[in-house]
C-alpha cells in the first residue's frame, strides 16, 4: 500500500500542449461520451496504454510464465468485454480509447436509453439514481464488464416525459384546450 500523503495522478498529460488535431480529437470524444473534463480521458488512455505495454512485453517473451501472463491478460479484458475468450496479444495491441470509454456505466446508462444524453447519464449517476448489482453506484467512470449490462438499473423517483410541440397545446386566456372543447360538445 502506498503513503496516502503521496498521491500519484492516474494519466499523462500530453507532451505537446497544443496540437491542433490532437485537441479537436479529444474535444469530439469528450462531447461524445459526457466526460467531465480531458482528464477523464487521459485517464482511460493511460490504462489502455498499460495493457498495450503487457502486451508488447509478453509477445517477445516465451516460457511457462510467459504463457501463464498472456492467458492472465486476455482473461482480465475478455471479463471486461472488450474482446472474446478466443483473442490474441495483436487483439490487444488493436484495442482503441473508445473501446474502453464503450464500457463505462456513463454510456451504458445512455445506450440503455436510461437517459437522453451523455451528460444527462452523468447527473443520473453522480446524484445517485442509478444502481448496479443492486447497489447505488455514483462514480460514471466505473467499467463496467459486458455480463453485468443487464444488472444496471434505473432507482430515482419516476422520470417526467416532456411533451413536444404537436403534443402540447397552448391555453389562452379564455380559450379551452381542444379535448375539453370536444367533450363539452359531446354533453350537449
Amino acid at each position: 500500500m502506498g503513503d496516502p500523503i503521496r498521491l500519484r495522478r492516474k494519466y499523462i498529460t500530453p507532451t505537446q500542449p497544443w496540437e491542433r488535431a490532437r485537441i479537436s480529437e479529444e474535444n469530439k470524444i469528450v462531447r461524445q461520451y459526457g466526460l467531465k473534463s480531458k482528464t477523464e480521458l487521459w485517464k482511460v488512455e493511460a490504462e489502455l496504454r498499460k495493457y498495450r505495454r503487457l502486451a508488447r512485453q509478453l509477445i517477445g517473451a516465451h516460457g511457462a510464465e510467459a504463457d501463464k501472463k498472456k492467458k492472465i491478460l486476455i482473461e482480465k479484458i475478455a471479463r471486461i468485454g472488450l474482446l472474446p475468450q478466443t483473442a490474441n496479444l495483436d487483439n490487444v495491441l488493436s484495442l482503441e480509447v473508445r473501446d474502453l470509454l464503450e464500457r463505462r456505466i456513463q454510456t451504458l446508462v445512455y445506450k440503455k436509453g436510461i437517459a437522453t444524453s451523455a451528460l444527462d447519464a452523468r447527473q443520473l449517476i453522480t446524484h445517485g439514481h442509478v444502481s448496479y448489482r443492486g447497489a447505488v453506484h455514483t462514480t460514471p467512470g466505473t467499467l463496467i464488464p459486458k455480463v453485468d449490462e443487464t444488472k444496471i438499473v434505473y432507482v430515482g423517483p419516476a422520470r417526467v416525459k416532456i411533451a413536444t410541440e404537436a403534443e402540447a397545446t397552448p391555453i389562452l386566456a379564455g380559450q379551452a384546450p381542444q379535448a375539453q372543447k370536444e367533450e363539452v360538445q359531446e354533453v350537449e
